[in-house]
This record gives C-alpha cells, sequence and structure tokens, in this order.
C-alpha cells in the first residue's frame, strides 16, 4: 500500500501511514509480531509519517519505537 501511495503522492512528508494495534471486533490487542512485521513493510516502501492507535500501557513500545526515527 505505501508504494502505491508514494506513487501518487511524491512527497512522503504529505502521508500518514495508520496502524491498528486492536482489534476493534474483539477488543483484543494485535499480537507484537503481527505489528513489528506491519511497521516493517511499511518502513521498507519508504519513510513516511507513522501513527498507531489506540495507545494503550499493555502495548510493547519497545517493538513500535524500532520503527520511530
Amino acid at each position: 500500500m505505501t508504494a502505491n501511495i508514494l506513487k501518487v503522492i511524491d512527497d512522503p512528508n504529505k502521508i500518514v501511514m495508520k496502524v491498528q494495534l486492536e482489534d476493534w471486533k474483539t477488543g483484543n490487542e494485535i499480537p507484537a509480531v503481527e505489528t513489528d512485521e506491519v511497521f516493517r513493510r511499511i518502513n521498507a516502501e519508504g519513510r513516511v509519517s507513522l501513527a498507531f492507535i489506540p495507545y494503550s500501557t499493555k502495548v510493547p513500545l519497545t517493538v513500535i519505537r524500532n520503527h520511530f526515527q
């Protein structure tokens, strides 16, 4: 998805990729390994702005912080 957006919008600073960390239907958190993979795939296509929701003290920020610079 990131690569497709970068083809349309030439400035990565204008793009924000929002990643949900919770399954809205069940209320369960997305496993850390899946979260890491999503951020890794987004960043592999090009540096864009990242956002994650919802914030929770249960979210492993050690995984997420590796993808924010």
